[in-house]
């Protein structure tokens, strides 16, 4: 009786000395799979047979001597090095149910892992060797309880990552493990070498599958004939891969007027459509005649009235109105770029990129020549323009077109310069691909200094179509603006999808518009809400849908996928961004920057007409992000920085970014820009800023923050403001003592989230409601920023509120019978 106690007590020890030693070497481990497909089907595994060539079944029983063990050890290594490859991801991690020793099962059927590291320089051989030592301590610890192990283990890591790929080999692998299969099972009959994958069929594609295990097959066969070969070379695409991937998928050469630009196209639909209204504000109705006459009237004044040498970087900054347009064209007919400058920036960056631009003159209104103090400003409504002014047009194709700042990670934005053959490329697809005709019309829903509208402003003035601009209280009152599109049958909009959320969640879309105009809604700079896509199409089946993909540094865009009824669900089981469209090209390479084949995840590069001429004044930033293009005689790549991988039709599935930039309503913000600012203050010791998923399409930004004192939240959203635009102030700033670091000096995110840090609030006392209209102001606030304790001298913009929030909230008010003055 004591021996059995004494037994018992040191199995229990030998248990929890296994059970800490699979506790520590998993901790970190991260799930990284192949490509999944959104799916409402039930889990439902299906078999692949890989045919086994016989010279490789042969060299595989010579090399392992028909040892199970040996055939474990050889087979785990190729799966390790074959997840790597198509998840891009060095650490993997492998799982096998419990080992059958001398044709005994273990008595504890808990799964063993074998966790590797897999460098591309790396060779089969080496891999191998590190896999013996995984087998050795997975067999030395194999002794452990996995219901106790999984319960402390849920906070180290991804339980996930555990059962993303396993291993089986009757004989050596128990029968009957106790723990659910993994996505990706791998089968090993010794007797007749079948080799077969088990998959769960509602995450993959079967053709996928194939893939992956036609290129397991290649690396078994590296590793039993070449095993000093570097895994990187490995998997270099075949000559019929590779062709798939540089022409048929990038098969978009069409052709174009060499020497064209979007100001001789609007001239040309001047000459056919002169009594069309071109601009609709308002207050003011420009016809195609008088806006051309009126930029030829401010083209001949600028060329008689500065010295400025082509290409000169003009800048923009007025108010909503017709007077965008009218600067925008001078600028471009007087062969200059213009610079748009939203009014609403804070001072401080406005005058950055005046300053930094270099640009000597700036197109604005009177009530902002305050600000310009220092520069010089023409005031565009006092200009004197010649009523009857000549023809003027220097724009030439391969001139400078616009320079348009995107956020910086060294805290300083950087000027990107697009050239005129970018933007008639595009506006010629666009107009192309959405057939847009003079019976358009269109909105200007967001700033102008934002380059996504430049879909919309073009396509609509070369093809002798309505543009609207309306002012910002019209625009942000989205029940308004619902009524406007279809009491002036307004028939397409380019939106980030977070106010198309907001917009579709008003009133009057609720409601149902019996005249409904919109046949096209164009979708880009954020991810897409597909419930929301859903709630359009039942309600308005005919209007088409475009996923829009593409950054700044390649002119707007480069990749685009429609949506409609009829494929929606496809859209849903996999959002893609869709093929690269018309001279525009994708190529998806790994760090070495080889192709990477379908199915793979890799960097994202662009090549075609819209790559831009590069950053101003940033050579290092040129050198690392321009790139010559190493599959063409000719032409330049720009490295986007982020991740995606094709499908087997061409498609690109949008991954994610390898960097510290994110997009904010559409806009990409960089968040060293934002903590590099935070920096700036003098009370603000060390700041790190993440990116909180609130909703399934809605991103908020959260500082976390160290300071010498407690801060107002109102001094820090202040002095914020000062610098920067509203869309880069944090929601949400958290008081922390420190900023934890992990082992390579990074800040350690997971111990960020979980310290019990402040947050900064702005009342000191609360202040109820005290009416029944109050008390509905109160609900619909705590609705919309998701707080349950609002007080009435809370400040909107302080507790996280931002431009689309404030949609909401109106569009909220008016549902509960309000008016909004």
């Amino acid at each position: 009786m004591t021996e059995n106690l004494h037994h018992k007590k040191g199995n229990n020890i030998k248990e929890k000395i296994s059970e800490d030693f699979w506790v520590k070497k998993l901790k970190g481990g991260v799930y990284s799979q192949l490509y999944t497909l959104r799916s409402e089907r039930a889990i439902e595994f299906r078999e692949h047979i890989l045919e086994v060539p016989e010279d490789i079944k042969e060299k595989l029983y010579a090399v392992t001597k028909g040892d199970s063990k040996n055939y474990f050890v050889l087979i785990c290594s190729a799966l390790a090095i074959n997840h790597s490859f198509y998840c891009q991801d060095e650490d993997i991690i492998i799982n096998s149910p419990n080992l059958v020793i001398g044709g005994v099962e273990n008595a504890r059927k808990s799964p063993l892992f074998y966790r590797l590291k897999i460098s591309p320089d790396l060779s089969p051989a080496e891999v191998i060797e590190v896999m013996k030592k995984e087998f050795q301590l997975a067999f030395e610890y194999r002794n452990y309880n996995y219901d106790t192990f999984r319960d402390r283990a849920a906070d180290s890591f991804d339980m996930q990552a555990l059962g993303q790929v396993g291993l089986r080999i009757p004989g050596l692998t128990s029968a009957d493990p106790d723990y659910n299969v993994s996505e990706i099972q791998f089968h090993y009959q010794m007797e007749d070498s079948i080799l077969s994958i088990n998959y769960d069929a509602s995450k993959f594609e079967a053709e996928l599958i194939g893939r992956y295990g036609k290129h397991f097959l290649n690396v078994i066969r590296a590793i039993l004939f070449a095993r000093d070969t570097r895994i990187a070379s490995l998997f270099l695409p075949e000559q019929g891969q590779q062709k798939e991937l540089l022409q048929t998928f990038n098969n978009t050469f069409v052709s174009i007027n060499e020497e064209a630009t979007v100001v001789h196209l609007f001239e040309a639909a001047c000459s056919a459509y002169p009594h069309h209204v071109a601009i609709q504000t308002p207050d003011v109705s420009l016809t195609y005649k008088e806006l051309n006459s009126l930029t030829d009237a401010l083209a001949d004044y600028l060329l008689a009235k500065y010295e400025l040498a082509p290409e000169t970087v003009v800048g923009v900054m007025v108010d909503r109105s017709e007077w965008i347009i009218v600067s925008i064209l001078g600028i471009l007919k007087a062969g200059f770029a213009f610079l748009p400058i939203d009014p609403d920036y804070p001072v401080n960056r406005i005058r950055f990129l005046i300053g930094d631009s270099e640009s000597p003159l700036i197109i604005s209104e009177s009530k902002y020549l305050p600000l310009l103090e220092g520069f010089t400003a023409l005031d565009i409504l006092e200009a004197p323009l010649n009523p009857n002014p000549a023809k003027v047009n220097k724009a030439v194709s391969h001139g400078l077109a616009y320079m348009i700042y995107t956020s910086g990670s060294t805290g300083l934005p950087k000027g990107v310069l697009v050239e005129h053959t970018g933007l008639t490329n595009h506006v010629n697809w666009f107009s192309r691909c959405f057939a847009v005709k003079d019976t358009d019309s269109s909105i200007l829903v967001s700033s102008y200094s934002w380059d996504g509208n430049y879909s919309i402003i073009w396509s609509c003035l070369v093809n002798g179509g309505k543009l609207h601009i309306l002012p910002n209280d019209q625009i942000v009152d989205t029940s308004f603006l619902l009524d406007y599109i279809s009491r002036y049958s307004v028939t397409y909009l380019k939106l980030v999808p977070s106010f198309f959320s907001a917009l579709i969640a008003s009133d009057i879309f609720r409601n149902a518009i019996s005249s409904w105009s919109l046949r096209l809604i164009v979708l880009g700079g954020e991810p897409i809400n597909i419930s929301h896509l859903k709630k359009y199409l039942t309600k308005y089946p005919t209007t088409l849908f475009a996923n829009h993909y593409g950054p700044t540094e390649a002119t707007i865009g480069a990749t685009t996928q429609i949506i409609g009824i009829e494929n929606l669900a496809e859209f849903s089981r996999l959002p893609v961004i869709g093929s690269p469209y018309d001279n525009c090209e994708i190529y998806i390479l790994d760090k070495n920057r080889n192709l990477l084949p379908v199915g793979v995840t890799g960097e994202l590069y662009i090549g075609g007409r819209g790559v831009a001429r590069g950053y101003w004044n940033r050579r290092e930033l040129n050198q690392e992000k321009f790139l010559n293009n190493p599959f063409k005689e000719k032409g330049r790549l720009y490295r986007t920085g982020d991740f995606g991988f094709w499908t087997n039709d061409g498609k690109i599935v949008f991954k994610g970014r390898s960097d510290f930039q994110v997009k904010i309503r559409g806009y990409r913000i960089e968040l060293g820009e934002i903590e590099s600012v935070l920096m700036q203050l003098d009370y603000i010791e060390n700041a790190v800023v993440l990116v909180n998923l609130v909703d399934e399409d809605v991103k908020e930004l959260t500082a976390f923050i160290c300071s010498f004192e407690i801060p107002a939240l109102e001094r820090i959203r202040t002095d914020m403001s000062m610098l920067l635009p509203d869309f880069m102030v944090p929601n949400k700033f958290v008081l922390v003592e420190s900023i934890p670091v992990n082992i390579n000096g990074k800040t350690d995110q997971e111990r960020l989230l979980a310290l019990p840090g402040r947050v900064l609030g702005t009342f000191s006392g609360y202040l109820a409601p005290r009416n029944k209209v109050e008390s509905e102001l109160i609900e619909v606030l705590g609705e919309v920023l998701r707080n349950e304790r609002i007080g009435l001298q809370d400040d909107f913009f302080a507790l996280g509120g931002d431009s689309i929030k404030s949609i909401q909230v109106v569009s909220r008010l008016r549902q509960r019978g309000y008016q909004l003055q």
